[in-house]
C-alpha cells in the first residue's frame, strides 16, 4: 500500500478490515456485469483495501480500481 496519511504524512499500513466476519467489503460501480448477470440487473463491485496510519489510527478504505 502507497497510500499516506493526510494528518501525521506516514505510510498507511495494510490492515484487515471486517464487519463482524459478515461479507468482504466492497463498492458498487453502478455498471451492470456481463452476461446473464447483468441482463438480471446485478452491478459489478470493486474489492476494497484497508490501510491503517501507524501513529494516530486513522482507518482509510481504497477501492481496488484499475488504471
Amino acid at each position: 500500500m502507497n497510500h499516506r496519511c493526510p494528518d501525521c504524512g506516514v505510510t498507511l499500513e495494510a490492515v484487515d478490515f471486517g464487519m463482524q466476519d459478515a461479507w468482504k467489503p466492497h463498492v458498487r460501480t453502478g455498471e451492470k456485469k456481463e452476461g446473464l448477470l447483468g441482463k438480471l440487473g446485478v452491478d459489478e463491485t470493486v474489492p476494497v483495501d484497508a490501510g491503517m496510519c501507524p501513529e494516530c489510527g486513522l482507518v482509510r478504505l481504497y477501492a481496488n480500481v484499475e488504471e
